[in-house]
């Protein structure tokens, strides 16, 4: 059963009706403010979470590239002149020890060797 508001004393019936229309407005726009703030909220925790993968993601990329960029100060130059003398190093490497295995083979008495190189790669 519904209490009828009845007006007190020099209050109309029209101004409580007024009044309870204006309360029901501010309980809709806070009740809609609150969903509001709830959907920023979830949306704020759904970004801390992309945040937090695409820091992981940016850890790995980043030891990737720090590993190329090892790499390009070895090997890169612009004329390719670094890889070159490293490959050639190695060739020669390969070459002093068939030659070393054949010469062995033919007196035990000579051996030939690299002459030591240091190289600065900064």
């Amino acid at each position: 059963m519904k209490a009828e508001i009845k007006p007190a004393d020099g209050e109309e019936k029209e101004y409580l009706q007024t009044l309870f229309i204006d309360r029901n407005e501010q309980v809709e726009q806070k009740t809609s403010r609150n969903a509001e703030i709830d959907m920023l909220f979830t949306n704020h925790e759904k970004g801390k979470i992309k945040t937090k993968a695409f820091e992981k993601e940016l850890a790995v990329k980043s030891a990737l590239s720090e590993n190329w960029k090892k790499l390009n100060d070895m090997f890169g130059s612009a004329d390719g002149a670094k890889f070159k003398v490293l490959a050639q190093g190695y060739t020669l490497e390969a070459l002093l020890a068939y030659a070393n295995k054949h010469l062995s083979e033919l007196s035990k008495r000579y051996i030939l060797q690299r002459i030591p190189i240091h190289w600065d790669y900064k």
